[in-house]
């Protein structure tokens, strides 16, 4: 499905903002229209007041679009020539992330947080909708 010119968009940097945006959201789908978007890992916050995050500064808790439409796509064939792996790039190296991941167990260990993630860029180039 591809959403394109959202008719309305629902979208906040406050926290406090967060549930009113997805109210919305649902609102607006029973009455038949469609909702996309995301929902930051941060804005859980919003949900669980003991789950405690990073600031995103400049980039929204949530976003989502309303529409009054979509289109169907067909997404590239597979491809199942194993050398596409080569072409990924992260940002990060394999050191940076192995120490972040004992970080991450350290403060498991000793109680700070009971769940984390320690996610890291990929790039790759890649056709993801068919020319057909």
């Amino acid at each position: 499905m591809l959403f394109r010119r959202p008719t309305e968009i629902l979208a906040t940097r406050d926290i406090d903002k967060v549930e009113a945006c997805l109210r919305g959201a649902e609102e607006r789908t029973r009455e038949g229209l469609y909702a996309a978007g995301f929902v930051a890992y941060e804005a859980s916050g919003a949900f669980d007041p003991a789950l405690r995050t990073h600031a995103l500064n400049d980039f929204p808790l949530i976003w989502l679009g309303i529409y009054s439409d979509y289109e169907l796509i067909t997404l590239a064939r597979r491809v199942e020539d194993s050398t596409v792996l080569d072409s990924w790039r992260t940002s990060v190296t394999p050191e940076e992330y192995h120490g972040a991941f004992a970080r991450i167990k350290e403060h498991i260990s000793r109680g700070n947080t009971y769940a984390a993630t320690a996610p890291c860029l990929l790039r790759r180039p890649v056709e993801i909708i068919s020319g057909s």
